[in-house]
């Protein structure tokens, strides 16, 4: 009967331990989602610093046709216009071919960022659990040799009682 109670008191105490590591790991959690949020922030100044990079390729191509404009309302030659016109149209479609690429290497680096929060979390989880079964196993090692350890006692407790038992019936028969 004695041992059902320790028993239950026992499973009663590794449910408490275990309610307070599911809760230390929701914190771990949340703090993990916080370090993800900067993470998130630090990849969104890179992609507006890319924006402003096509923003001005685009001005810059904007540019280039008033000059063609004016060249073409200064010469009036066929011949330079044309050649003008090829050399523009050769810089538009370089302006769309690098827009392209720079959309693609977003893209990417979007995907290696998602790839790298996941693995960080599954690492950082992966230490968790681990932490977590290193100190059940010892609270469950403490937990044994503390048992243990009060069953001896109370077994020398019964032991010592005997023998006072056995040593005043001795001195009643004297």
């Amino acid at each position: 009967m004695l041992e059902k109670l320790q028993e239950l008191n026992e499973m009663e105490q590794l449910r408490q331990a275990l309610e307070g590591f599911k809760s230390e790991n929701a914190k771990l959690r949340r703090e993990l989602q916080a370090k993800q949020s900067k993470s998130s922030d630090d990849m969104t100044a890179h992609a507006s610093a890319s924006d402003r990079k096509a923003e001005r390729l685009e001005a810059e191509l904007s540019s280039l046709k008033k000059k063609v404009a004016v060249c073409e309302q200064e010469h009036g030659g066929a011949g330079d216009v044309n050649a003008m016109k090829e050399e523009l149209e050769t810089l538009r479609q370089q302006n769309v071919e690098q827009s392209d690429s720079l959309r693609k290497l977003k893209d990417v680096l979007k995907e290696k960022v998602q790839a790298l929060r996941q693995a960080a979390s599954l690492k950082d989880e992966l230490a968790a659990l681990r932490l977590i079964s290193e100190e059940t196993q010892q609270r469950q090692l403490n937990e044994i040799q503390s048992t243990s350890t009060a069953m001896e006692q109370q077994q020398q407790q019964q032991h010592t009682g005997k023998v006072i038992e056995l040593c005043l019936v001795c001195v009643k028969e004297l």
